[in-house]
């Protein structure tokens, strides 16, 4: 949880001054207001009034004609001024993002009767207000710009300076989200830090991740700053990712959608070894609506997305040949001696006639793997078997929202967010278990669920005395299981004493 106060301008509180510092969950909007002369209008009333959600602010300029509005929620709002003997100006369309100081200046003319003024466009100005180097990745950018693989929104941060191409790190089961890492500025990947509406969201064993990975249709914005972020950043050496989910309107918005990928128009792999074209199927589908409970008050948000990935999976193994199984070693090129003669060091001991290893001498254990195993694809002795098979992939995230403006001076929201994954990566050898055949996977069957909520609330107390804070509550909840688990495969079928235990934690096959 995280509190702190901030100041709005100049403004003194005793005998200190304090200058205006944006919140990470919020914008703020700066400026001052001149005559033709250049000279400060003192006593004009700016209002900013959200375009979208009817929300409104209204301060005064001091005597040197400077304002400032902080903590305004992400938006595009409609700035007025109005001073007397001079005529009201509205500028439209001013777009504030979450982590940002926008500047808007305006110089007001002299009007004998009344009038108004009506600036539809700007154009773009530096930033002079604050030493960060950040950007800014909004709506229009992941719905135009190509983001592949699982759609996740990190994808689009190679278009930002200092990043590495992010890539995808850690299996399925522990990375349901498939959040992807990246070196910032020539920091580790640990160093990075990422919120949601203002909340930590770090993976508590693997710091490199996120917690929860909002799918891309539910996201508003994302605000990076790679560089000179503010100490209220925290926790971020390489690069402070701030990432807000969208809010309702006053206006009813709702989108469907389907991503598909699908092997069928793809070419064949040459090292394939197999006439068909390996399955490498997803599906991306969902949609979000949002809108008003109460005009201009309360408004909700809510998004879905479901995953589904259906993919063939294959890599070379090494099994026996039939003559080895067998005990015929003679092709080996090595000489084999038999462990029962010599002395203890080793010495003096005698070879197996022919390199074969007489059949009352073989273990019935590896007897009975041996049967397991399936026969060599290849006529070689190493990486002679070609293994394949399907993993499965479902995900499902729900992202919920409501905003509350009770009034200009008091604003709060509430967001809850859902992920439930389930995966299954088969392995080399079937019933003989080994490693998972995708390498990077963990085998057999897996699943998880990521719970992500925070709440966050804005209280302006006096023109000098602002009041916000957020508490977040986040779970993670991964497992995965052997092929044969709860099997005692060990003690049960292989005979081999000690090998499982009395729970079904320790059940499955032996490690060999």
């Amino acid at each position: 949880m995280s509190c702190h106060l901030c100041t709005g301008g100049y403004a003194r509180l005793g005998t200190l001054a304090f200058r205006l510092e944006p919140q990470t969950l919020y914008g703020s909007v700066v400026g001052n207001i001149t005559d033709p002369s250049g000279a400060a209008v003192p006593g004009a009333t700016v209002t900013l009034v959200n375009i979208e959600t009817g929300f409104h602010r209204e301060v005064g300029t001091g005597d040197s004609g400077a304002y400032s509005v902080p903590d305004l929620q992400a938006g595009r709002y409609d700035v007025k001024i109005v001073a007397p003997s001079f005529a009201n100006v509205m500028r439209q369309g001013v777009a504030v993002s979450n982590n940002a100081v926008v500047r808007v200046d305006v110089e007001v003319q002299l009007a004998a009767t009344s009038q108004n003024v009506t600036v539809a466009g700007s154009a773009a100005v530096l930033q002079t207000d604050r030493a960060d180097v950040h950007t800014d990745i909004g709506a229009k950018q992941f719905q135009d710009l190509p983001v592949p693989g699982g759609r996740v929104y990190q994808s689009l941060f190679k278009l930002i300076p200092g990043f590495t191409p992010p890539r995808t790190q850690n299996s399925l089961v522990s990375n349901g989200g498939e959040d992807l890492v990246a070196e910032v500025n020539g920091t580790t990947k640990s160093t990075n830090n990422t919120r949601i509406d203002g909340a930590s969201n770090t993976n508590i064993w693997l710091p490199q991740h996120s917690a929860y990975v909002p799918p891309i249709e539910s996201i508003e914005s994302v605000n990076v700053a790679t560089n000179s972020m503010d100490a209220e950043q925290g926790q971020a050496g390489g690069a402070a990712v701030n990432v807000t989910i969208k809010s309702g309107t006053n206006d009813f918005h709702g989108v469907g959608f389907e991503y598909n990928t699908d092997s069928a128009i793809q070419a064949r792999n040459v090292f394939y070894n197999s006439p068909t074209l390996p399955k490498n199927i997803q599906n991306q589908y969902g949609g979000t609506l949002g809108g008003p409970i109460v005009r201009n008050k309360l408004f909700f948000f809510v998004g879905d997305e479901q995953t589904s990935r259906r993919t063939n999976v294959s890599r070379l193994a090494t099994v026996p040949t039939a003559a080895q199984r067998a005990g015929d070693f003679s092709g080996l090129g090595t000489v084999l001696y038999d462990p029962l003669t010599g002395a203890s060091d080793g010495s003096g001991r005698e070879p197996f006639a022919n390199n074969v290893i007489p059949l009352q001498r073989q273990s019935r254990v590896a007897q009975q793997l041996n049967s397991w195993l399936p026969d060599p694809t290849y006529p070689s002795s190493a990486s002679n078997y070609f293994s394949s098979g399907n993993s499965t992939f479902d995900r499902n995230s729900l992202d919920a929202k409501v905003n509350w403006n009770k009034s200009d001076k008091f604003t709060m929201f509430g967001r809850f967010s859902i992920m439930n994954f389930t995966d299954f990566s088969p392995t080399v050898f079937d019933q003989a278990s080994g490693q998972a055949i995708d390498t990077s996977q963990q085998a057999g069957p897996g699943q998880g669920r990521v719970i992500s909520t925070s709440i966050g609330m804005n209280y302006i107390v006096s023109s000098t005395f602002l009041f916000d804070g957020n508490v977040a509550y986040t779970r993670i909840a991964p497992s995965t299981y052997p092929i044969q688990y709860g099997q005692n495969i060990g003690l049960d079928v292989l005979k081999i004493a000690g090998t499982n235990g009395p729970t079904q934690f320790e059940s499955g096959i032996p490690e060999f």
